[in-house]
């Protein structure tokens, strides 16, 4: 075998590498953010679940309205969340 020839089996071996690393990170950046994004929701969750116990016991403007933003919030998180889950690779 030639020393060219070798070097472009050498030189397509390490592109094929680096291309499948690059998959890989991909992957992992995807799923990291996936993952922030349903800590996120459930943070916003467990706070609506307070305000809804907190306004059960006290009526107030402010936590219905506080209340309502996090309903609109978790229903576009939750639409974002199920188009990230049913992405596949």
């Amino acid at each position: 075998m030639n020393a060219d020839k070798r070097m472009t089996i050498k030189l397509n071996n390490h592109l094929v590498e680096n291309q499948s690393g690059k998959n890989v990170r991909q992957i992992v950046n995807n799923v990291a953010f996936f993952l922030r994004d349903v800590r996120f929701t459930m943070e916003m969750f467990n706070e609506l679940e307070a305000l809804r116990k907190f306004n059960e016991r006290t009526i107030s403007d402010m936590n219905t309205k506080r209340t309502n933003c996090l309903l609109i919030e978790l229903d576009k998180r939750s639409k974002q969340l199920h188009n990230v889950s049913t992405f596949s690779y």
